[in-house]
């Protein structure tokens, strides 16, 4: 059987995911383009929402048009002092009111320390109804440590 047939046959449809992250400081953005590249691998079209600034007046987002969530957040300063997450994420969050059992996956970025920011934002995405199904968090001097851990668990979580 040919790799055109067999497509035909097998009931196939890639995962849309949301990606959304504070682009404030580009740390979140060196890390990006290879999680991007990897979820795409493993059979998700994701479409990316960078905020800067404030989160848009016009935002429209409806957990019922995803398969899921990803959110991801630099770690403010070194981290040494529990390490905020970033306000522009909680404030998209909070834009959202209600996640109802969307799955997401929680990411953050950080310098020196991971601080608390992780643990806020797991927090955060459940109290909205969110189904967090992976949280993980990538030190910047080594990104490709451990990299794999989020697209894999999408793979895995969000069928």
């Amino acid at each position: 059987m040919s790799d055109a047939e067999l497509k035909n046959k097998v009931p196939y449809q890639r995962k849309r995911v949301l990606v959304v992250f504070d682009g404030e400081g580009g740390l979140v953005e060196q890390i990006l383009d290879r999680q991007v590249e990897m979820l795409e691998a493993r059979g998700f079209d994701a479409e990316l929402l960078k905020l800067s600034g404030s989160v848009p007046d016009d935002l429209d987002f409806d957990p019922e048009e995803w398969d899921g969530l990803i959110v991801a957040a630099p770690v403010s300063g070194t981290g040494l002092r529990g390490g905020a997450p970033s306000p522009l994420i909680l404030d998209f969050l909070d834009a959202c009111d209600d996640l109802d059992e969307l799955k997401v996956a929680v990411l953050t970025v950080y310098r020196l320390q991971p601080g608390k920011a992780l643990e806020a934002l797991e927090e955060k995405v459940g109290e909205l109804g969110g189904d967090v199904i992976c949280a993980h968090q990538l030190w910047l001097m080594r990104p490709t440590h451990e990299e794999h851990v989020v697209p894999a668990e999408c793979m895995v979580r969000m069928r």
